[in-house]
Order: C-alpha cells, then structure tokens, then sequence
C-alpha cells in the first residue's frame, strides 16, 4: 500500500486505528494518503503522533462517497468492506 492513496468508504469504529497507522508509518509501508467518507479522529490522531515524532505521515482528507465513486478504480486502491 506504500506510494499509493488509500481510499476508505467506511471506518468500523476501532481506537487501535491510530496504532496500526503509527505502526505502517515506522514500517516505512503506509500509505501516501489516505481519503476517507466522514472524518475520523482515531485516525487522524496516529497521523498527528507520527508528524509530532517527525515521522513522514500520510494527509488524510475526507471525500464524500458520491464523489469517491467518480475516482477511477485503476487510479486508487478502494477498500470494498
């Protein structure tokens, strides 16, 4: 997933969220960006802990679904869950 944009349509609530991203991002695999449908705090929060460590966090940005779906599929990785 490293170099591309992550698009997600729907977050199951998990506050191990900002953990798993901390950890992609020290691992050097996380995503570019990541784009979801409403805002997530958990997320976002693992994004904030990895600049304040001075680590190359990915943006996070919010794309209503109606618009997501006018993204080619070829262009993004689009989780389907």
């Amino acid at each position: 997933m490293s170099g591309r944009v992550l698009l997600i349509r729907e977050l199951r609530g998990s506050s191990s969220g900002s953990s798993v991203l901390l950890e992609l991002i020290y691992r050097g695999i996380a995503p570019s960006a990541i784009v979801l449908s409403e805002a997530d705090a958990i997320l976002a929060l693992g994004a904030l802990v990895a600049r304040e460590m001075e680590w190359p966090a990915p943006g996070i940005f919010r794309l209503p679904v109606g618009q997501q779906m006018t993204i080619p599929e070829d262009v993004l990785f689009i989780d389907r869950a």
